[in-house]
C-alpha cells in the first residue's frame, strides 16, 4: 500500500510541475507573440514610409527631365546641382 501511495504523490507532484512549466511556456508564447505583432507593424509602416519616399523621388526626377526640356528653364545653378 505505501508503494502505491508513493507512486500517487509522486505522478501528483509530476503532474504539478509540468501543468506550472506549461503556463509559463504558454506566457512566454503570449509575449513573443506581443513582441513579432508590433515587430510587424513597425515594420509594415518602414515599408509603407520607403514607398512613399520613392514615390517623391520618381516624381522629383521626373520633373527634373520635364524642366531640362524646357528652354531657358533651369539656369547655371540648377545645372551644377547636377
Amino acid at each position: 500500500m505505501g508503494g502505491q501511495l508513493y507512486r500517487y504523490q509522486r505522478a501528483k507532484k509530476i503532474e504539478k510541475v509540468l501543468r506550472k512549466t506549461n503556463e509559463e511556456l504558454e506566457l512566454k508564447i503570449a509575449e513573443r507573440t506581443q513582441e513579432l505583432t508590433r515587430s510587424n507593424k513597425e515594420l509594415n509602416l518602414e515599408i509603407a514610409e520607403r514607398k512613399i519616399m520613392e514615390r517623391k523621388v520618381r516624381i522629383h526626377n521626373a520633373l527634373l527631365r520635364l524642366m531640362e526640356r524646357i528652354p531657358g528653364c533651369c539656369g547655371s545653378s540648377y545645372k551644377e546641382l547636377k
